[in-house]
């Protein structure tokens, strides 16, 4: 072989190479496990009163594809609680799906459920520890660029009192970088304490979107009250502070949980306007977001329609950034990014039911999360079991299946979810950022199959219940034969229907009024 096709060999075989190595970056399960505790770490009472052990938190596990709800822990031994959580619940699973570090603002726990108190990023007063584990997503776990097992611990800490919160808040951000032992022991390999200094917000504070080169990372966090964004980047030799990013009005502070969309063009924070008691403003606003030079442009702000003291926390997106939802405790409402005036697309498509009652009281519609398994998950911040599922995401309106409080957990969580970024997105094909030589590949999973319907008891003695898509529509109770034994029509937002049936085994129909959801359930009835 002469020297110039040896050298073209050997272009080849680095271009394949990085190839490969750009699938390790993109399809990647480091959110297929997430552990959803209860608020201020503790369980509650069980749904059957009669059932005294009490359960603490609920890993969903989507290593299958699908749902596996586990309980964390119970409280018979009253031994530590693995994975305790006042608000503060940072987490990321390694390449296999396994749960390798949680942190929920002053204990940083493995997956052997072995902890390491962090003192730099707990509260200095000697009357309160853990004040940042008070508040919601101001931590955040990466993966190193470039490394199997390498994570990095990203915080604000050196808490100051802020007049206009009325508590403390963060001053500083600082990074802690974890290794994972092949048994899955954490060790702390360095800390960059002090990183920048700023002012930042209480709730909300580290958010991250990969950057278009599909490796590395943006990590922004709002200047508090003010109109730029400090923005870091992390690259294989770690996070630096890159640069401050000016926008065109001032950023809401209140954002509990705000989320890029999937595609990493949108940037989303909330606010609450308390008017009275009993009266409410809730807004969403929307920051363009380049992904390659990591700045933001000039934002637009979204109006909720107003319902009595119900407040919004939280914005999240469908797997193709094209629709936005908001929880506003009683409703759930989609909004059309591409539409014309997306202010005008604003529909809902579920509500909730005062009379369905649970250990917190009855359920809110609050935070959610896109899973791998192509659905959305939104929970109750109460402690609750329920919880209501949007099983097609992608879907325009009434037609995305919004059931709720169709799931029941096997123990009580609150609306800690981790915080965790979209790992899913690759790099921008075609743009001066794409200098890796990596592919865009998306591993999102798409529900397009109209889930089952949930019937409760079955086995039953006669009587039943079927939890209902948000969709209007009709269902038939079949027999065994094949004969009609009972018909419903079924409004919008209709949230069950009772059935009373005799001795026998049955199949239960649901068809929505426009026909695009179609599914059903077996009832066995026994004596």
């Amino acid at each position: 072989m002469n020297r110039y096709l040896y050298r073209i060999w050997v272009i080849y075989l680095l271009a394949a190479s990085s190839s490969l190595s750009a699938q390790d970056y993109i399809n990647q399960r480091y959110d297929r496990q997430r552990i959803i505790m209860p608020a201020l770490g503790g369980a509650c009472p069980n749904l059957d009163s009669s059932n005294h052990v009490y359960i603490n938190g609920v890993r969903f596990d989507f290593r299958s594809d699908s749902l596996q709800m586990i309980a964390v822990d119970t409280f018979v031994s009253h031994a530590i609680i693995p994975y305790y959580t006042i608000n503060e619940a940072a987490q990321i699973c390694n390449k296999q799906g396994q749960i390798a570090a949680y942190f929920n603002g002053g204990e940083l726990w493995d997956r052997n459920e072995h902890k390491i108190i962090i003192d730099m990023f707990k509260y200095a007063s000697s009357t309160m520890n853990f004040a940042l584990a008070y508040n919601y997503n101001s931590c955040l776990i990466l993966p190193m660029p470039l490394s199997e097992s390498q994570y990095v611990l990203i915080g604000t800490d050196d808490y100051h009192y802020d007049r206009i919160y009325g508590v403390e808040a963060g001053k500083q951000l600082s990074a802690v970088y974890l290794d994972e032992l092949s048994d899955g022991t954490l060790t702390i390999s360095r800390i960059d304490s002090n990183l920048h200094q700023s002012s930042y917000t209480k709730n909300g504070s580290v958010t991250a979107c990969r950057h278009a080169n599909g490796r590395d990372w943006w990590v922004v966090s709002p200047k508090r009250w003010g109109t730029y964004f400090n923005v870091f980047l992390l690259e294989p030799g770690g996070l630096r502070f890159s640069h401050e990013s000016t926008v065109a009005d001032t950023i809401f502070d209140a954002g509990y949980a705000p989320e890029f969309s999937p595609d990493g063009r949108w940037y989303t924070r909330t606010r609450v306007e308390h008017l009275t008691q009993y009266k409410k403003k809730n807004f969403v606003q929307f920051f363009p977001f380049d992904r390659c030079s990591g700045t933001f442009g000039a934002p637009f702000v979204l109006r909720m329609p107003q319902e009595d003291t119900t407040s919004i926390g939280q914005a999240w997106f469908d797997a193709t950034s094209r629709y936005v939802y908001f929880a506003t405790c009683s409703s759930l409402f989609q909004a059309d990014m591409w539409a014309a005036d997306i202010q005008a697309s604003l529909v809902k498509v579920s509500g909730y039911n005062h009379s369905l009652h649970d250990s917190g009281g009855f359920l809110c519609m609050g935070y959610g999360f896109l899973a791998p398994d192509g659905k959305a998950y939104i929970v109750d911040g109460r402690n609750n079991f329920r919880t209501t599922v949007v099983h097609n995401p992608s879907a325009r309106g009434l037609a995305c299946d919004a059931r709720y409080a169709e799931l029941v957990k096997p123990s009580c969580s609150g609306s800690a979810l981790g915080n965790m970024p979209d790992f899913n997105l690759g790099p921008e094909d075609g743009t001066l950022c794409d200098s890796l030589g990596l592919d865009a590949v998306s591993i999102h999973s798409s529900s397009t199959a109209s889930a089952p319907l949930t019937i409760s008891p079955s086995p039953t003695t006669g009587d039943c219940t079927v939890m209902l898509p948000s969709q209007g529509g009709s269902l038939t109770v079949y027999d065994a034969q094949g004969a009609i034994r009972a018909d419903f029509l079924i409004q919008n937002y209709q949230m069950e229907q009772a059935l009373s049936l005799p001795l026998g085994v049955y199949y239960v129909a649901y068809r929505s009024t426009d026909g695009l959801i179609n599914t059903g359930g077996k009832v066995v009835v026994i004596r």
